[in-house]
């Protein structure tokens, strides 16, 4: 009987852990393709040697895709190099993927990044169009 409590304590334990909300300690909010948005995000930044690492995810277990996990139709993913600094975006905004990457127009600050640029379609993807991003990342 003993080991069954035990067993049932330590299962509710874990649910809660895999439940946990995320903790979120940044936010990234702009306007991509004319469409406005203001999202929570997870930061990351981690120093080794010269490099200066920052990651940014909105989504729980979010990656490098832009799969809207947590039902807000919004999903971002920032990895950057700050002491480039150069830094890839994917992005799901408006039911639309972008995916892009910034050197030339990426401002570093000591919170985070802000990036404002117009992208133009691959040459071997006529079907993409142009647009603008204009954005800020801000970590606490």
């Amino acid at each position: 009987m003993k080991s069954i409590q035990i067993l049932a304590a330590c299962s509710l334990l874990m649910s809660g852990i895999a439940n946990a909300a995320p903790n979120y300690n940044g936010t990234v909010k702009g306007e991509i393709d004319g469409k406005k948005f203001d999202v929570k995000v997870v930061c990351e930044r981690s120093k080794i040697g010269k490099m200066d690492s920052l990651s940014a995810r909105s989504d729980p277990g979010m990656e490098i895709d832009a799969k809207d996990r947590n039902g807000d139709g919004i999903a971002v993913s920032v990895t950057g190099d700050m002491s480039q600094p150069a830094a890839a975006f994917t992005m799901l905004v408006g039911g639309k993927v972008y995916k892009f990457g910034a050197r030339r127009d990426l401002k570093v600050t000591a919170a985070g990044l802000s990036l404002k640029a117009h992208f133009k379609p691959a040459p071997n993807k006529p079907e993409q169009t142009a647009y603008d991003a204009d954005l800020t990342l801000e970590c606490t």
